[in-house]
């Protein structure tokens, strides 16, 4: 059963294309951010291996169904053959009053706004053209991957219209983030 959760910070859900930057985003707000922004970053659970541009908590598959059937995730979803989470924790942040930081699925939008009717959708941008040299550049995926990634990045950009905020990363990281910094400080 899903059951609506009431906040009195907030709850930043970050949806983009593979390559869009989402995660040298995140790093790089946290490094400009002050204390008293209040900022955190919701871990995510992932059936994969650790990688150096992506921190998460590695879980094996059996492990990543144990937590979630035993309630530890409050959203969870997969994508790319691997299942993604993020755990109940960052409910207890958002009450505190921190501002969270999700990076997010768009297929999971809708049932994330249903668990989080007061999420904010912050959509980050990038080139067609930047996304494949992100992508090899990160070294993650065969070309295969690549073009499927980019092939759903077409699928999803057309439906992504609900964003509450967007941010262009095609230049330099830092701008991008000042301006995700500037939404963060916006809603606090």
């Amino acid at each position: 059963m899903v059951t609506s959760v009431q906040s009195q910070g907030c709850l930043f859900y970050i949806v983009g294309a593979s390559g869009a930057g989402k995660d040298s985003l995140i790093r790089a707000v946290c490094e400009l951010a002050r204390p008293s922004d209040q900022l955190s970053i919701a871990p995510r659970y992932i059936t994969r291996p650790v990688s150096e541009l992506d921190q998460h908590i590695a879980l094996s598959s059996s492990e990543f169904v144990q937590q979630r059937d035993a309630g530890g995730f409050l959203f969870d979803w997969s994508a790319h053959g691997f299942d993604y989470a993020v755990s109940t924790e960052i409910r207890d942040w958002v009450m505190a009053g921190r501002c969270v930081l999700i990076d997010g699925s768009r297929t999971y939008l809708e049932q994330a706004r249903l668990i989080y009717p007061a999420i904010r959708l912050i959509g980050i941008e990038a080139d067609s053209s930047c996304l494949p040299v992100r992508l090899r550049q990160r070294g993650r995926e065969d070309e295969q991957a690549i073009s499927e990634r980019l092939r759903r990045n077409t699928t999803f950009s057309s439906s992504l219209t609900a964003v509450d905020y967007q941010i262009e990363n095609n230049q330099g990281i830092e701008g991008a983030a000042m301006a995700l910094l500037l939404v963060i400080r916006s809603c606090s």
